[in-house]
């Protein structure tokens, strides 16, 4: 995989965002905003959506224009440092 793509930034409309990136965006989101009572914070829900339809469809890696706003927002909230 292209390292290059791995670090692009979310809100960049040309990035490629992979299934790492939003992997880890959840990551850092779930250590802001812990789980509690087996319930995922509401700030984690665009970034596990985007996650469960990645795994479903079988994709590695999606161009961030396919996304919404809400989604965009919240990989640029939580995505991985550049």
């Amino acid at each position: 995989m292209d390292t290059a793509q791995d670090t692009a930034n979310p809100t960049d409309l040309n990035a490629r965002i992979t299934l790492s990136q939003v992997e880890q965006s959840i990551a850092r989101c779930l250590n802001a905003h812990p789980i509690v009572d087996y319930t995922l914070p509401r700030e984690s829900k665009q970034l596990t959506e985007l996650l469960a339809l990645m795994i479903f469809h079988r994709v590695d890696a999606v161009d961030a224009t396919q996304l919404d706003d809400v989604t965009v927002a919240a990989l640029g909230q939580w995505g991985v440092p550049q």
